[in-house]
């Protein structure tokens, strides 16, 4: 996964400190210890994988994308497997209920453009 720093950033690490300019591109194998960055802002995702995962609570494989950006171009891309973005999928963990999340899910199949904007309740 390909990764952009929009600031100054440095990273203190086991075997000492390292710097990334404004605007460098750094390879990571996963993006999972930069995503408060990325969330933030601090980070941009450059280019980046596609995952696609069976969900035992869906009974249904769904592909993972790490942007919405990315997510609507897959989505327009057709195909059998619901898309979802890391954001949509930090919403739908708010949804506590099961079958709320079920419900959504099959929401999404109906309507392929569909983003998960918002859900309320639940979890913070």
């Amino acid at each position: 996964m390909k990764l952009r720093a929009t600031d100054d950033l440095t990273f203190r690490t086991p075997t000492g400190a390292i710097q990334f300019k404004s605007g460098e591109i750094f390879d990571t194998p996963s993006a999972k210890p930069f995503f408060k960055l990325i969330e933030s802002g601090k980070i941009e995702v450059v280019e980046s994988a596609v995952f696609r995962i069976w969900s035992e609570l869906l009974q249904d494989h769904i592909l993972v994308c790490p942007s919405d950006d990315m997510a609507k171009s897959m989505r327009a891309k057709g195909g059998a497997d619901v898309v979802y973005s890391m954001r949509e999928l930090k919403e739908l963990y708010k949804v506590v209920d099961v079958e709320g999340i079920r419900e959504i899910h099959k929401a999404k199949k109906i309507f392929e453009q569909g983003m998960i904007v918002e859900t309320k309740g639940g979890r913070k």
